[in-house]
Parts: C-alpha cells; structure tokens; sequence
C-alpha cells in the first residue's frame, strides 16, 4: 500500500499506515441533494473525445480496493545512528471498497465525494473507525488527482492515508500518439512520470522517472528504482481497472514496495448516504507535507503529545493497554509509533511496571517485538521504569540481548547521569568470558556515546568517554576493535578528539582506515571539511572513499547545506573514475544541488545519466530526477545503439528552456524488448 509511516521522515514514502490510535467519529449529518445534472467536465485544447474523463454532477462510481505494502526500514530512534540500529521488516494492507460521487463539476476538475467501506481487520485496528470517514478528490479531464480534502473532524494520520488513496487513482491521458512527460503528487513527493497509451485499446500507462521534489528533506535519500501505474477505460468515461507497483530504496528505506489495485462494481447507494455533501465541511490541502511537519514534531519527543497521551490513558486498565500494544506489533506498525502510548501508560500507572518487564523478558516474548518494549520503558519518564532498566542491566543472569536492549534504553533517558557514565564504561572495560559477554561491552561503548552526545555540557560523562576512548584505542588491534572505537567517537563528537581523528586518516590498515569516516559523522561539517578534503586528496582504496562520501552525505544533508566548492571538486573529480555503484550513489546526492547552477555538474549529470542507463545500476532515476528532459533527452541521443533503434529519428536539439509538463519526449530510447519508452530505465537488473 501508499499509506505513510509517521516514524521515518514520515516517510517515508508511501510505506506503511499511519499508526496512531484514534476514537471512532460519528458520520455528518446527510446532505443530500436532489440528483442534477451538468455538461460533462472539459478542458481547452483536450479533444472532445470519450477516451478523456468527462464527469457529470450525480453520477456515482465503485471500486473494490486493494493496497499493500512489504519494507525494511531502520528505525529513527533519537541520539543513534540509522547504522547501528537492526532493520524492521513490515507488511501492511488494505482492502474494501472505495465508492465516489460526483458533487460539483467546474471548468478545472470534478469534486468527488469519496468514502471507503468495508475495511480489512488490520488497517481498522491500525487507523479506527475514522478510516471509513469520507473525503474528497478532484480529478481533471486529462484524469490527474488535482486537489484533495479532508472531512474537518479526520484525525490527521486518517487524512494522510486517504491523501494516498486518492492521488493512487492518478494516471493521465496524452494528449497525442507521443509520450509526454507529467508530475504526480505521491507521498513521497512530486513524481515525474511519462505518460502514454497502452498497446491496448482505453489502455495508459504511467511509467515513474525520477522525483522532482520531496515534502519532507529528510527523503531525499528515497529514489524510485521501479514505478507503473496502468489504467483501463473500458466502456466508462473513467476507467474500469487500474494497477499501481512502486519501489523505492535509499537512507534509512532498505526497501519498500506499493501495489494496489482497483477494479470497478456496481454502485451502492448505501456507501455513501451519511457522508456530508457540504463542501465547508471539508479542507483542501496537502495532507502528506502537513504530516511530514506534524511527524518532525512528534519525533522530538513532543511533551504535550506525551501529556495528552497520559492523560488518556489515565482510565485505561493494564489488559487494555497491552492488548493495544501487542495489537500493533502484530500488525507492523512503523516501530516510532508503536512505544508510544505503551509510554504514556507507564507514566499513568507506574505499578504496572513490574508487570510490563515481566512481559517483555518471558521466554514466549517474540525478539522481534523487544525493541519497541524496551524503547516504551526507556521513554516513559516514571523512575520506576528507569529503576526497571537498571535492574535488567546488571543482572548478569539476563538475557545478553535485554542487558544491550536496556543499556540503550537507559542512554536515551534524562534521568541518567555520571553514575550510568561510569557503568557503561567499567562494563566496556571488564574482561569478556563469551562472545555474548563480548556483545554486551561492545554495545556499552556505543550507548556511552549516545549518553555523552546527547549531554555535551555535562563535563563528567565526556570525561568518562573520552578516557574509554583513550583506553581502548590503546589496546585495538582489529578491524572490529577499532570500529567500536570510532563509533563511540562519532556519538560523542567531542572537539578535543577531532586531531585524533585526523591521525587515524593516516592508518595503514585500509580494512581499519574505512571505518574511521564513522568518527566523524556528527560532528559539524565547518569542523569536518578540512579533514574531509585533505583525506580525499591521497585516498586510494575504494572500500575507504566508499564510507567518506557517505558520511559527507548524510552530514550535509543533516546539516541543510551544499558542501561548498571544495568538496563538489573532489565530488566532481571521484565521479569522474566510476567508482562503485554505492560510491557512485553518495556522489550523485551531494552534486545534486549544483545541477542547476554549475554547468561542469550538468554535464557530469548528463554523461552518467548514459553510464547508469548502460550498467542498469538502478541509479538512472536518481540523475535524471536533476536533469530537466531536454538534457536527457540530449544526453540519451548520444548513445548509438539507440540511436540505430530509432533509425535517426532522434531530433538533435529541444528549446533551451522548455515547461517540464509540455516537452513531449516521446523518442526517448528503451531496450528493444520492450514496447514503451523508458519502461526499464534505471530499473535493477
């Protein structure tokens, strides 16, 4: 399915459900007016033909509809590392039927009252009753979703999920035989797509490029490495069946794939006679930037959220609240939104701490649910869940994994201290018996770096850390010893180490050198860059600059900022080399920014474009969501074998500066076993 996660950068992407729980709402008083008429929707320069979407005011419309959606994502937990956290694999559906009603017809689009019904068992349980609310979605005569609205009582993660049902209805006409290049409004962002018709009689296909722009930063890391939407007219004015597939991979999505689908029933009048037809009643807006900045909030550790929630569950009983909490684990919920509220009751009734740790440690307690119980304790702010905590950790007889599970919990409160500090580090330090005892001080070294990040002035637990690091780094001689070190360096960030760090740039040991880019990974990038640049002028293995431009990635991109002229040079000059596809895949996210106003990057763009194209290194899409389509076109007129394809058909020049939705691109190549332009490019082998 499309339906976003609140918890990765909201997104992330059409990924998940939105979780949270909600009350049931109680339906509108029904409005419905007397069945009118109205000359059917057209637009200027459209033909007046029966293939377009032509609406007239009463007419009805049904749908059964079926989404889901299969990802593994790293979890967003505050103070870590995307890197050091395991990924959660999540499978979410939904089904039912989507029924639509035409209200209002106007020289731009319909208005469709729309309304789902008859929903599966997991997404009520994940989004309420308020999932069955109704909202609205205007669709224009080319069929392209141009607005949606949400009914004003929708709770905002209902909202969002039904933003990616309706703009799941997009596909669009051309306006000709060639394809001509659009952009769709997704969760995601705005996506560029080509849009053509079938092979089939009433067939078009959408077919994903690249995305244009994201709603949310933090999702700039998400390419589309796969992406179709194929419609089908049938004998209506809009279609019969519709089939929608997207992929998408980057950051923090190790992978995420969509498919829904929507296949025309008769109407049912019953689906929507309580919806409201009074159109104040709803609001038109984006619901997915909306919740991108409603997640960032969240993700902060909102107080007045987590107050609200306690308040709620005030009157909640244990049972209650852990038949919530098991409910969401075994639907896959995005894991930052599955300890909440299990928090707030803690905080509610801290009693029932003892009882929730006697849960979570049981022999029957799946592993896989045990971080979000353990992020429930370390979140909720009663200091019986702290005292909890504590207690686990040093009872050596616990399970290696719940001791690691508590000492980051623990690292992560505010109630911890110097004492945790001087814990942490004798456990790093004490002489493992076991590789699971060796496991348990590996992790005890990371989590007093995550405790000293996150309280920079508090001098006695940087001087606790800073110590281990000395300690350690005397006594590392593998690739693994000096990896703990480096990661403990880069959750602390302490100026004082930052000429350490240079030194070990110089390590002979590659196998050692390609971890030590992890040392500087939260440090600001003004600190950062002399290193950066001077370390990239004499770096000769591959494995080494792999992790440095990585790492200079996501610091810029957590910083908001291009990397400057120095760092684009050696960006430009390492790309120049072809190296690996991952090294290739950093390069081309910290060059984007420079597309458009750097002519070298442009140009750089435009030959790699041919490169990727070439190796179906899946990295196609990410270059050409930079470039505008005359320059790929330009840059794909280059390669011969399709130029052959073609028989010279390829026109050399397109104008200079054109509109992106009115450049018609329709001899863009493809592999000749396929019958449309660009269905493969930059997909994956």
């Amino acid at each position: 399915m499309s339906m976003r996660t609140l918890g990765l950068g909201a997104a992330l992407t059409a990924l998940a459900c939105a979780i949270l729980w909600w009350s049931a709402t109680s339906d509108a008083p029904a409005t419905t007016p007397a069945p009118q008429t109205s000359a059917p929707l057209a637009v200027a320069g459209v033909p007046d033909d029966a293939t377009f979407c032509r609406f007239a005011r009463g007419e009805t419309h049904r749908f059964a509809y079926s989404s889901t959606t299969h990802s593994e994502v790293r979890p967003v937990l505050p103070g870590v590392r995307p890197d050091d956290t395991p990924p959660q694999l999540s499978s979410t559906e939904l089904t039912g039927a989507l029924s639509l009603e035409v209200l209002e017809v106007t020289a731009a689009d319909a208005v469709l009252l729309a309304r789902l019904s008859g929903i599966n068992a997991q997404a009520r349980q994940l989004l309420g009753d308020a999932v069955e609310a109704p909202f609205l979605v205007a669709v224009d005569a080319r069929c392209e979703v141009t607005r949606v609205a949400r009914h004003k009582d929708t709770p905002r993660p209902v909202a969002t999920a039904h933003g990616v049902v309706a703009n799941e209805l997009a596909f669009s006409v051309p306006t000709g035989d060639a394809p001509e290049e659009r952009r769709f409004t997704t969760a995601l962002g705005v996506q560029r797509a080509l849009v053509l018709a079938g092979n089939e009689p009433g067939q078009y296909l959408r077919k994903a490029l690249a995305y244009a722009s994201r709603w949310n930063p933090k999702l700039l890391e998400v390419d589309v490495t796969d992406g179709e939407v194929d419609a089908r007219r049938g004998s209506s004015r809009w279609f019969d069946s519709l089939r929608g597939l997207e992929q998408v991979s980057g950051g923090a999505v190790q992978f995420s794939k969509s498919e829904w689908s929507l296949q025309r029933q008769p109407p049912e009048a019953a689906a929507l006679a309580k919806a409201s037809r009074t159109l104040t009643d709803y609001v038109w807006e984006n619901p997915f930037a909306a919740d991108a900045r409603e997640e960032q909030v969240t993700q902060q550790g909102d107080s007045q959220d987590h107050q609200r929630r306690v308040a709620a569950m005030r009157e909640v009983a244990y049972p209650m609240a852990l038949e919530r909490f098991n409910l969401l684990l075994q639907a896959g919920a995005n894991i930052n939104d599955q300890w909440r509220d299990m928090a707030a009751f803690l905080d509610a009734h801290p009693q029932q701490v003892p009882a929730f740790v006697e849960h979570i440690t049981a022999p029957d307690f799946p592993a896989g649910y045990k971080a979000p119980a353990f992020l429930a304790l370390g979140q909720a702010r009663t200091p019986a869940a702290r005292d909890a905590l504590l207690g686990l950790y040093r009872e050596r007889d616990q399970q290696p994994a719940d001791r690691m599970r508590s000492s980051l919990a623990l690292a992560l409160r505010a109630d911890v201290g110097a004492p945790l500090a001087k814990e942490l580090k004798a456990e790093a330090l004490r002489p493992a018996q076991s590789p699971e005892e060796a496991g348990v001080s590996r992790q005890a070294v990371l989590h007093l770096g995550v405790l000293a990040g996150a309280r920079p002035g508090e001098q006695e637990i940087t001087e606790e850390a800073t110590a281990l690091v000395q300690q350690l780094a005397s006594t590392a001689r593998t690739p693994e010893d000096w990896s703990v070190v480096f990661g403990l360096v880069g959750n602390l960030a302490e100026g004082t180490l930052l000429s350490q760090v240079e030194r070990w740039t110089h390590l002979q040991d590659p196998e050692i050198r390609q971890h030590v880019p992890r040392a500087l990974r939260r440090y600001k990038v003004d600190r950062a860059q002399p290193i950066f640049v001077e370390w990239l002028g004499r770096e000769q293995s591959p494995a080494v600059k792999r992790e440095l431009f990585n790492v200079i990635h996501h610091m810029y991109v957590d910083a908001n900022r291009p990397v400057g002229d120095a760092l684009r040079g050696e960006a430009l000059r390492h790309l120049r080399e072809q190296p690996q596809v991952l090294t290739r895949q950093s390069l081309l996210h910290i060059l984007a920014p420079y597309v458009g106003t750097h002519a070298e990057v442009r140009e750089a763009f435009k030959r790699q474009l041919v490169v990727e194209l070439e190796e179906r290194s899946g990295l196609y899409s990410l270059v050409a969501e930079y470039l505008p389509a005359a320059s790929i076109y330009q840059a794909l007129s280059t390669v011969p074998g399709l130029r052959a394809q073609f028989g010279g058909s390829l026109r050399p020049e397109l104008p200079s500066t054109p509109a992106p939705e009115e450049v018609p691109i329709g001899e863009l190549p493809l592999p000749a076993a396929d019958q449309h332009p660009q269905a493969n490019l930059g997909s994956a082998p």
